[in-house]
């Protein structure tokens, strides 16, 4: 049960040792991990580093859209993409500030040259992500059908990094296993 409050906010809810931000384990403006290559925290910079050589040697390409973002950041990500996109679609894609996972550091959106955003999907380059990121540590965080656990739709280019035992641990429950589902959270 997550009951921080306050100050304790600064810090992200944690179970067994993976960082949970969502609606209902929210983080403070205060929370700022130290990220770098990819904009990712070192362990997973470096996980990502692994996975993008393999995906490359198989003769695909991954690009990061967006990785660590600031709340700040996030704020104005959120009333942009409200004005932008409007209410329904922000609410079902767009994590308010405080609660973007991109705000640890340990989540990164990526497209393909043969998919972008809703399109990922359809690429190669997914179909290879969904075979092989856990051997690096990443998970699908937003599968298909699971809005009501995550709090999120379906989002394709949303990987999280893990560590490979838990990415490991989760997929072998299921591919659309939720990291709420895996930590018996939901």
């Amino acid at each position: 049960m997550d009951d921080r409050s306050g100050k304790q906010l600064g810090h992200p809810f944690t179970v067994n040792g993976m960082v949970v931000v969502s609606a209902k384990h929210k983080v403070s403006a205060a929370y700022r991990p130290s990220v770098g290559a990819y904009g990712l925290t070192p362990a997973a910079g470096k996980a990502f580093a692994g996975l993008k050589r393999a995906i490359e040697k198989a003769g695909l390409r991954l690009y990061v859209v967006s990785s660590y973002r600031s709340h700040a950041a996030q704020q104005a990500l959120y009333a942009s993409k409200l004005a932008s996109m409007g209410r329904a679609y922000t609410q079902k894609y767009v994590a308010v500030p405080g609660t973007s996972e991109h705000q640890t550091g340990l989540a990164v959106d990526l497209r393909s040259p043969g998919g972008r955003g809703t399109s990922f999907d359809n690429s190669r380059e997914w179909r290879w992500l969904r075979a092989h990121a856990q051997n690096y540590g990443f998970v699908l965080r937003y599968p298909d059908g699971l809005t009501k656990v995550t709090g999120i739709g379906f989002e394709p280019w949303h990987w999280r990094y893990v560590g490979v035992e838990q990415a490991k641990a989760i997929r072998a429950l299921g591919a659309n296993m939720t990291i709420e589902q895996y930590l018996r959270l939901a």
